[in-house]
């Protein structure tokens, strides 16, 4: 009960309690502990010093006597004034009982605040700091150590915010948010950022395929809030998602119409599977001959004949082009050229099929 008078009355659980320091994160610790010590009231002994007890004067000189006494001029002073410095001296009494029991309260309160700081210390520097006299030592000498440590986090948090950069894989709301943070950072070291000037760094930090809305954001005449900035962009982004699933679907349709029609043939440049090329080979290399279609391919080819009649024209009778564009007057047979055959409708024609295109399904074949 006297521990409950003392820190008062405010019920803390253990939840509230704030992480145990390491040696990182010094100012985030320091408002979270001091915050802690504020609901167990006992945070002002960190600022306020001890209570001096005032002296009382002792009971000769407070109470009243029955000789006359004698002011400074040596001119003797009335009953009345005696009793007047005695009401003094007890309203003096009661102030000392006061502060003493003011001051035993600032003991106390004392010695819990400091043993909820250093328990809020890891165990190294639990070891270091419980030899501490006071809370408000502890407090002050951890401020000294890790606020002139983390001096170097201002240029730090500087550094990120210029080179951060945001990428097309990532929720651009996100990242927006991340550069923000690094932003109060800043602000709560002490360097002040102007609200548009917050803005233009994420408008410039957008990702390269939002060059288009990136541009139109930047002819904008009429100024508007983070705020109204991070809306933008959440409209956008919702905006660009929708677009990616109706292209989706598209495709999806598409790919469908495919296979349910059938695919075009298309030449691939591949060359055709022969089927007994292993096969053949083996008759090869035990002398049996090769059947089939691809025996042509191991037999040796005809000797050329060289001996060929040039092509002549049917109409003038002359080499190099032919009769259908022949400009030149009908004339006879010449004598020497009797044995070419004009009559060309009884040569064999071979027929080949180059190419074949699909224009429907297969489900009448």
């Amino acid at each position: 009960m006297a521990n409950e008078e003392i820190i008062g009355s405010s019920s803390v659980g253990a939840t509230e309690r704030p992480f145990k320091f390491e040696g990182n994160h010094f100012k985030r610790w320091q408002q979270k502990m001091f915050f802690f010590l504020t609901l167990k009231k006992c945070a002002y002994v960190l600022k306020d010093p001890i209570l001096v007890v005032p002296d009382v004067p002792t009971d000769a000189s407070a109470s009243g006597t029955k000789e006359q006494p004698v002011n400074t001029n040596g001119e003797t002073v009335s009953a009345a004034e005696p009793d007047k410095g005695k009401a003094t001296a007890e309203q003096l009494k009661e102030k000392a009982l006061q502060v003493e029991k003011e001051r035993q309260l600032w003991i106390d309160n004392d010695y819990v605040c400091k043993n909820y700081i250093i328990n809020g210390l890891e165990d190294g520097l639990y070891d270091y700091y419980r030899t501490y006299e006071t809370a408000s030592d502890v407090w002050e000498a951890l401020s000294k150590k890790y606020d002139t440590e983390e001096a170097g986090a201002k240029k730090y948090a500087v550094s990120r915010y210029l080179k951060y950069q945001m990428v097309d894989e990532r929720s651009v709301e996100v990242q927006s948010h991340e550069l923000q943070k690094i932003a109060h950072e800043i602000i709560t070291e002490g360097m002040p950022l102007h609200e548009q000037f917050q803005i233009s760094v994420i408008i410039d930090k957008l990702p390269p395929s939002w060059k288009d809305f990136k541009n139109q954001l930047r002819h904008k005449t009429k100024e508007f809030s983070i705020e109204g900035l991070i809306t933008r962009l959440r409209i956008e982004e919702e905006s660009r998602k929708q677009d990616m699933k109706e292209e989706e679907k598209i495709l999806v349709v598409s790919n469908n119409n495919k296979k349910k029609f059938g695919a075009a043939l298309k030449p691939t440049g591949k060359p055709l599977k022969i089927q007994n090329q292993s096969r053949n080979q083996n008759r090869i290399k035990n002398g049996n001959p090769v059947r089939g279609h691809n025996a042509r391919q191991h037999q040796q080819p005809p000797p050329r004949n060289d001996a060929v009649d040039p092509f002549y024209c049917f109409n003038c009778w002359k080499t190099g082009h032919m009769s259908k564009k022949c400009r030149n007057p009908k004339r006879p047979k010449p004598a020497n050229l009797a044995h070419i055959n004009v009559n060309v409708a009884d040569e064999s024609y071979t027929c080949m099929i180059t190419e074949i295109n699909m224009v429907g399904g297969t489900d009448g074949w």
